[in-house]
């Protein structure tokens, strides 16, 4: 497939060149949106043929690359599609002004290449400043879908109703706390929304206050949020998540938390009513840190090193 894409761009760069070959004088194009159209093609093809080379060489030297298969209980980031479209190109307003005040020295024309890997390219249509502009800016209308991207979304969904949210997305769970030195459990209505999970006393308290704790997955280090081992937490249907965050004045260390160099590193167990949804959170938490962890790798702690 790839061969026969370089053949016809090679078609096309040879068109190209020979309509340009054309072009020797005004009566036979030169200067015209014609002449330009044809160095459009030109410029595309020649890129576009240099690209599948590239990607034929590389398929050479490494061979076919092979996404790993995740197993069944593995979660993997999310898929969507993405469109781009009506893309601005900001212009300086010199530039504007003065080929607005000399008309006749030269035609200035536009064009963008879009790629998604070597097969996937487009270019946008002839652009100048006389016929495309919207403010300051040359508009290209040209629509590009991207198919398949893995995306993830920080956006917050809205319900129709308090009622449907917390069927979706909350659940009353008990936490485990520090009391005065004493390990306590107490009962919390979790919310998962976005990447936090926020907790209340009540549930009613979700729609009238503001949440009494938060815990950002950003700050997750934890490989994969996993059932607590049995052995330090004999509470059936609890999960462990351990999260950092930078020490701030006043910290102390704690049942749940320890300060470490210039972090304070919390130990979260967080116990549902049955094992079914203990599950289901885990599958949902462990979704949120696969997407946080593709998409802002910046934003994320580096999960603990298995020894």
């Amino acid at each position: 497939i790839l061969n026969n894409e370089i053949n016809l761009q090679q078609t096309v760069i040879h068109q190209a060149s020979q309509a340009l070959n054309c072009c020797t004088d005004e009566e036979h194009g030169k200067g015209t949106q014609t002449e330009a159209e044809a160095e459009r093609l030109l410029l595309f093809a020649t890129e576009k043929r240099a690209v599948l080379l590239a990607e034929i060489n590389k398929l050479k030297s490494e061979g076919p690359q092979k996404r790993p298969q995740p197993s069944a209980h593995e979660s993997t980031p999310s898929r969507g599609l993405i469109s781009i479209s009506e893309i601005f190109l900001p212009i300086k307003p010199d530039f504007i002004c003065s080929t607005s005040q000399r008309p006749d020295a030269a035609n200035y024309y536009f064009f963008i290449i879009i790629r998604a890997g070597a097969e996937n390219m487009v270019a946008t249509p002839l652009a100048s400043i006389s016929s495309s502009m919207k403010g300051d800016a040359l508009t290209f209308p040209t629509t590009f879908t991207l198919i398949y991207v893995d995306v993830y979304s920080l956006a917050q969904r809205k319900e129709s109703s308090a009622l449907d949210k917390r069927k979706k997305a909350s659940k009353t769970k008990t936490m485990f706390e520090d009391v005065s030195g004493f390990g306590a459990w107490h009962r919390r209505w979790c919310v998962l929304s976005g990447y936090c999970i926020s907790y209340w006393t009540y549930p009613d308290d979700e729609k009238r206050k503001n949440p009494i704790g938060r815990i950002n997955l950003a700050n997750c280090t934890s490989r994969k949020i996993e059932p607590a081992n049995r052995e330090f937490c004999a509470r059936p249907n609890t999960l462990e998540l351990i999260t950092v965050r930078p020490q701030r004045e006043g910290d102390r260390e704690t049942l749940v938390s320890q300060c470490l160099d210039t972090l304070c590193v919390t130990k979260n167990w967080l116990s549902a009513d049955t094992k079914d949804e203990r599950n289901l959170w885990m599958q949902k938490l462990n979704q949120v840190l696969v997407d946080l962890r593709m998409w802002q790798p910046d934003a994320c702690y580096r999960p603990a090193t298995k020894v």
